[in-house]
């Protein structure tokens, strides 16, 4: 068996002599690890905060499409509006303000200032009042669809409905339940159905459209509305 003193005397000799570079050598290499752990963090952090601001935002193309379709819808309405002037009812003050349509209003934050804050509470609204008007113009053209003259447009008023919602949904901004109840209407109240149907939808793809023209909020001047007012901080 080996005399183990020999072997601790060496040991405490090595500890004492280089043990000092051993040890320097140990905390710059301590050191660097540290540097670069910090390093993988802030970039990993980094990374997520990037990651959390493109979370939810309409792609350039997708707000695009919908200013394109909202354009379209509300140029439809108006076409399908002036084609049927002839079944309208010309009363002298028309009531245009029936409760059964749903509106976007102003506690639904679309204007320019609260667009920028947050657009999540105006466009999920709008995803699903447009769902409703898709219901509505599908029963509508089921219902009249001998008329062609009304058949025609409804119809392309509902695949430009379509096409905005498909843009919609991408980002997550959808209605699937919907509340469109078909009424019972007898055949001389069709005017009155027309009438408001219309009129209210232009309405609707007026708001929709003054939404999605200017562009991308988030890129819009964080301090102005879109008429060069303040937006209240």
């Amino acid at each position: 068996m080996r005399d183990p003193i020999p072997a601790l005397i060496a040991l405490k000799k090595h500890k004492t002599t280089g043990g000092g570079s051993s040890r320097r050598k140990a905390m710059e290499a301590a050191g660097l690890s540290g540097r670069v752990t910090f390093l993988l963090i802030a970039f990993c952090a980094l990374g997520s905060r990037a990651g959390a601001r493109s979370t939810g935002q309409l792609a350039p193309g997708s707000w695009k499409g919908c200013r394109q379709e909202s354009r379209h819808l509300n140029q439809l309405a108006k076409q399908f509006y002036n084609q049927s002037q002839d079944v309208f009812p010309d009363p002298e003050y028309p009531d245009r303000t029936d409760q059964w349509f749903p509106r976007v209003s102003c506690n639904h934050s679309c204007d320019p200032c609260s667009l920028r804050k947050g657009r999540e509470d105006c466009l999920q609204k709008i995803a699903e009042v447009l769902h409703w008007y898709q219901s509505l113009f599908r029963w509508m053209t089921q219902e009249i669809g001998k008329e062609e003259v009304f058949n025609s447009t409804m119809k392309r008023i509902v695949r430009t409905m379509d096409t905005l919602q498909k843009n919609l949904m991408k980002h997550g901004f959808t209605s699937n339940a919907s509340v469109f109840q078909p009424p019972s209407v007898e055949a001389w109240k069709w005017g009155f159905i027309l009438e408001k149907a219309i009129w209210n939808l232009i309405s609707f793809s007026s708001i929709v459209a003054r939404v999605f023209t200017p562009g991308d909020p988030q890129h819009h001047d964080p301090g102005m509305a879109q008429n060069g007012l303040p937006c209240s901080q």
